[in-house]
């Protein structure tokens, strides 16, 4: 709908979001903004997905989290500064994506949130998130560089090297070498590394990505 003369009025293409059974419910409108004079709109559905709309038409913007929002009740939704979008739910925590529908980021209890349930979003300045729990307030520090990963990571052992490959996460610690894949928020021991170099009492003190390829050096062994 938009305001003419004090007055509500259907937008063209709005008809899809106003069906008696109430599933096209909105709960976020934020600007998609590619940067290239794109004044399209993405709107958030509690049961149908997401879905573009440029001033006349729709279109379904499939996205990594639908399921996810669907299955633990999307709340609320905002346009992050830095061109992503993050949503909250009521079992879930929060979740972020990108411009094409993949999801970055899950916070939730295990990431030190006080609840699960996030009712409200809202960035400051400094591109922090305030979140409006069902048990208080919490303060993500979204803005940050810095990112903090322990065993609530099911990250074991001292950290003695840490290097990102093909967008994963691998990190050599007193306890062998593990992956914390892109999108996840847990580690688990790198594939294909046995026994004897990892995973069994095995340090990784070097871990390095050399072109296509990765080094790694333990106090056992040494593989490529």
């Amino acid at each position: 709908m938009r305001l003419v003369d004090d007055a509500l009025e259907l937008i063209p293409g709005g008809e899809i979001f106003a069906p008696a059974e109430n599933e096209y419910r909105i709960f976020l409108m934020a600007p998609f903004n590619t940067g290239q004079n794109d004044e399209r709109l993405l709107i958030g559905t509690r049961l149908k997905g997401f879905f573009l709309y440029d001033g006349k038409t729709t279109e379904p913007f499939p996205t990594e989290a639908d399921e996810l929002l669907i299955k633990n009740r999307a709340t609320h939704g905002i346009g992050l500064s830095p061109g992503e979008f993050a949503f909250g739910m009521q079992r879930g925590g929060l979740v972020v994506i990108d411009r094409r529908g993949k999801i970055k980021y899950t916070f939730d209890k295990s990431a030190g949130l006080q609840d699960d349930n996030v009712k409200y979003i809202f960035e400051d300045k400094g591109k922090n998130l305030w979140l409006a729990l069902n048990k208080g307030v919490s303060r993500l520090e979204y803005g940050s560089p810095f990112f903090l990963y322990d065993e609530r990571n099911a990250l074991p052992g001292m950290v003695m090297a840490v290097s990102r490959h093909q967008g994963d996460l691998y990190v050599g610690t007193t306890e062998g070498l593990f992956v914390l894949p892109s999108g996840s928020k847990t580690f688990h021991p790198a594939a294909g590394i046995n026994s004897d170099c990892s995973g069994d009492g095995g340090q990784v003190n070097y871990y390095q990505q050399v072109q296509r390829r990765c080094i790694m050096y333990n106090f056992r062994n040494s593989g490529g």
